[in-house]
């Protein structure tokens, strides 16, 4: 039987209540079956998304089915808890937010337009995330945005970084839409270590260095 590694998961203990998962088999003509909170096996992608999850104990259990039918019989499993965010994202216009992140050079900062239902808003950084294939691109720290408030276009991410990790190409924020990445950055403050962008929907980002990609002017 076919073996099963799950290779990036979210947090044991996070606010966001969405989960992403990357599933793996030592056979690559493998398909891979997900069991979320003990409901039956059903087909999920390498990359499987669960949305909406309520606060509370979750537990994912993962495996893998050769052509031959065979069975994983010890399906990977990850367990992780969600518990409410604090409630940081008031009504209003033009509201900013400054969002704490691991190794980080300083906080990120999010900008609503209009927020019209306050709600509780976090950025997290995950061990991985679905790998990155655009031509000229490397590297990656993952993040996971996430919001319950409701809001107004435009949304705007700064992610700072260290300048010194992107001697090899500067920086770039891009977005997983489920299926590939978009590189949606429009700035990028290469002196003091910051990317932005007008992201158009929350998700999945990572933080990545380009090395064959247009190049943005700063004043």
């Amino acid at each position: 039987p076919p073996d099963t590694a799950i290779t990036y998961r979210p947090r044991a203990t996070t606010s966001s209540p969405n989960a992403y998962f990357g599933v793996v088999s030592n056979e690559g003509t493998a398909e891979i079956e997900c069991s979320l909170d003990f409901q039956g096996f059903g087909s999920c992608a390498e990359g499987a998304v669960f949305e909406d999850l309520l606060p509370g104990e979750h537990v994912l259990h993962a495996r893998a089915v050769d052509l031959a039918q065979n069975v994983d019989p010890t399906p990977a499993e990850f367990r992780w808890t969600i518990v409410r965010g604090p409630a940081n994202t008031p009504v209003g216009n033009n509201i900013e937010l400054s969002l704490p992140i691991d190794g980080g050079a300083g906080p990120a900062k999010l900008s609503f337009f209009e927020v019209s239902m306050a709600g509780a808003t976090g950025l997290e950084q995950l061990n991985g995330g679905p790998p990155i294939t655009l031509p000229g691109y490397g590297g990656g720290r993952f993040f996971d945005l996430h919001t319950t408030a409701e809001y107004g276009e435009p949304v705007t991410l700064c992610v700072p970084y260290n300048v010194a990790d992107y001697a090899e190409g500067p920086a770039r924020l891009l977005a997983y839409d489920g299926s590939e990445w978009t590189d949606i950055t429009l700035r990028n403050d290469f002196l003091r270590g910051e990317v932005c962008a007008e992201p158009e929907d929350f998700g999945l980002f990572a933080l990545a260095h380009g090395s064959e990609v247009a190049p943005l002017a700063t004043i």
